[in-house]
Formats: structure tokens, sequence, C-alpha cells
């Protein structure tokens, strides 16, 4: 997912030049949809998922897969203004988990991307996933609006949860990751064994369903980008707390407790 959201080409939904294709918990999947299904037009729930691949398209929740993405491939890039015009020309909802290609470049010039759109009106509502906290300060100053903007008229919201979050990955990723930390641990160890364990259970597998990996050493965040329709808005927003409200049942969820960048209540 990296997004859902996460690619095959040079847009790969990588939160680092050296890391696999990670992709969105299914959690803030289910979020994001129900969060821009208000703004949604023509039904479903999101209409375009800037930054992914057909892997990881076909996993999002039922009903909630994007319309259409962008994957980086010839006539599909994120980074072009007519790329984005011929797939999607009037995009009620968007999402994006941006690629953290080029020592975070990449985060800037798609968060850039994403804000003047919805400025622009070219994308009604959007859900930005951030992989990591510092990226927030990397964002102010590329545009008037950042994920840490809390004005009347910014229609942003930034929701902090108040743990660390685990991304998904390929089997064959979580494989080679794992080798990795294999290569420096001692065979004998519980811990090897364990993860031997696990990599022979994914080899004897018949799908290749994404796997929950380690969680990352940061905390990470998402954005809101409401839209500027009041109705919409508030439908929106009032599906939010309804969502979060729900989470707070679950102690075991990312989302049972956060801090909230922003109104979650009609502006």
């Amino acid at each position: 997912m990296n997004s859902g959201g996460s690619g095959a080409s040079h847009l790969l939904a990588m939160h680092s030049s050296a890391n696999a294709d990670w992709g969105t918990p299914m959690l803030l999947r289910r979020f994001a949809a129900t969060v821009l299904r208000p703004a949604a037009k023509l039904g479903g729930s999101i209409v375009l998922d800037y930054s992914t691949s057909a892997y990881w398209q076909a996993w999002w929740p039922d009903g909630d897969c994007p319309r259409t993405y962008l994957d980086g491939s010839l006539g599909k890039d994120v980074l072009s203004a007519a790329d984005r015009q011929a797939v999607c020309s009037d995009c009620g909802s968007g999402f994006l988990n941006p690629a953290g290609l080029d020592g975070g470049a990449m985060v800037q010039k798609c968060w850039k991307i994403f804000e003047q759109d919805h400025a622009e009106k070219r994308l009604g509502s959007g859900v930005w996933i951030g992989f990591s906290l510092e990226t927030m300060a990397s964002l102010q100053g590329i545009t008037d609006r950042n994920p840490l903007t809390v004005g009347a008229e910014d229609f942003i919201t930034t929701i902090v949860p108040s743990r660390r979050c685990r991304y998904l990955l390929h089997p064959e990723q979580f494989i080679v990751i794992t080798r990795k930390k294999q290569a420096k641990r001692d065979r004998r160890s519980k811990l090897w064994l364990a993860e031997q364990r696990k990599i022979e259970k994914l080899k004897s597998r018949f799908d290749d369903a994404p796997v929950t990996g380690n969680a990352p050493s940061h905390s990470s965040y998402l954005s809101i980008l409401w839209s500027p329709v009041r109705a919409v808005r508030r439908r929106q927003m009032a599906a939010t707390r309804q969502f979060l409200t729900e989470q707070h049942k679950d102690e075991k969820s990312l989302l049972y407790r956060f801090e909230a960048i922003g109104p979650l209540n009609i502006l």
C-alpha cells in the first residue's frame, strides 16, 4: 500500500532507499477509506492512490480499493501533472503514502503535489501517511500548508498515534530482511530459530498475502486534508470521530490513543 500504498517501479513505497517496499497497515487503510468516503464522487471511498502498485492495490479491504492509481510506470507518474490529470481530472478523494526515496526528497515532492492539488481543488479531500514524525519538520516551507498547520482556513488535521505503527511487507521481502538479520545472529539462539520457523511457514504458503513487519524505531502520523465543502466536511468529521471512538474500545489498536493536531469537528 504504500498504499496502500506502495509501488513496483521507481515509485516504490519505500521509506528509505535502503529498505523494501512497505505497505500501509490495514487499519490505516480502513481509516482513510472511512474519512474519504463522504468526499468520493460516483460512490466508493478513494478515487486515486497517488503512489502504489498492482500488488498493493489487491490488498485493500473489500469495497475500499481506489478506483485508479499511479505506480510510476509510463503515463502513471505522480510527479507528472499531465499523468495525474489523465488518470483523474476531477479527483474527489485521494490517498498518498509517499515513497521515501532520495533522502526524503521524494516525500517533499509528493507533499507539494498533494497539498497543491487540494489547494487548487483538483483534489477534493486526501489522506497522507507520514512514515516518520521527522518528515513533519522537513515539509515546513515546501508549501503554504503542512501537517502542523491548524489555521481555521487550512482544512488540515494530523493524527499522531501513541504507539509505533507496524507496516506491511510482501512475504518474499520479509524473508529477505529476516535472513539479513539472521546472518548477524548465533544459529543456535532462540531468536534465530524463531525467525527460521517464520521463514519456513511463509515459504510453505500458497498465497502472497502481506506480512506485518516489525515496528520502526520512530512514530508515524496521518494527515487529513478535509473537503472545503462544509456539508461534506461535516460528514467526514463525524465519520472520523466515530471510527476513532470505536478504536478506543480496543486497547491493542494502533489508534487506541492519539493526539490530534487540528480540528475533528466542523469548522
